[in-house]
């Protein structure tokens, strides 16, 4: 069913900002926009929800607070069905402080993880204001990594939205069953050399965390064992420069 059976639409309206001689000026931005789709070819049948679905062994759970964690599963023996699980998450922050219309640097340090057997599939999509990146596994994966666990940064403009976009699935067939997995997990900062005096604080869509997840991912020799009806709440474990790079963060 692959990527055409849902169709994420993510369409946030950026609206006006008067931002004129203060940062202060900008009290909100966009609202977070999620969608959780889990399908199944028998019965034909799809499940649809703002943060989480479970259809027979598909399942899908999106966390927005007190930190961002998008999770995707299928599992099931050969022929029971065709299932697939899609999570999406479009959200947006601002930088407060300094002077509006300056750029600061800001970074997202972002987990991206898929596990699938060689007949299923497993996907992770990440978009920002710099750019993108994808890892995939299993069967048709084009992608050049099943993982991604790094930092991407770009300037972002003092008091102007920001949009940050995940979507995230994982898909097996009824001929051969098997289990897929995917997740997506980030943290926005500003490095301290970068935030002299911490005179930069991060305004994020109402809702949306910015902290970390509780737990660290499992290892590749249990995934079998997880993901037979069980979708586990994992992430991958944060390096220390998280901890260093905190900065305030706001939620409106």
């Amino acid at each position: 069913m692959k990527l055409i059976t849902f169709c994420a639409a993510i369409a946030l309206s950026l609206g006006s900002i008067c931002c004129a001689g203060s940062a202060s000026a900008f009290t909100s931005v966009p609202a977070a926009v999620s969608g959780a789709s889990c399908n199944s070819n028998n019965p034909t049948n799809t499940v649809n929800d703002p943060v989480t679905c479970t259809l027979q062994g598909a399942q899908v759970v999106i966390t927005e607070n007190p930190y961002v964690l998008i999770q995707t599963s299928a599992s099931n023996p050969a022929g029971v069905a065709t299932q697939d699980a899609f999570g999406s998450l479009s959200y947006s922050f601002t930088i407060l402080g300094g002077t509006p219309g300056n750029t600061v640097p800001v970074q997202i340090e972002t987990d991206l993880l898929t596990n699938a057997d060689a007949n299923s599939y497993a996907f992770a999509n990440f978009n920002y204001g710099g750019g993108a990146v994808q890892v995939c596994i299993g069967a048709g994966a084009s992608c050049s990594n099943s993982q991604f666990n790094g930092t991407v940064s770009y300037n972002a403009t003092v008091g102007t939205a920001q949009n940050i976009s995940f979507f995230v699935g994982s898909e097996i067939t009824y001929s051969s069953g098997g289990y897929a997995y995917a997740s997506a997990d980030p943290l926005i900062f500003i490095a301290p050399s970068d935030n002299p005096g911490g005179q930069y604080s991060i305004l994020l869509s109402a809702g949306i965390g910015n902290g970390l997840p509780p737990t660290q991912a499992p290892e590749p020799a249990t995934w079998a064992i997880m993901l037979v009806g069980i979708l586990g709440l994992s992430a991958a474990t944060r390096c220390g420069a998280r901890a260093r790079a905190a900065i305030v963060i706001t939620t409106r």
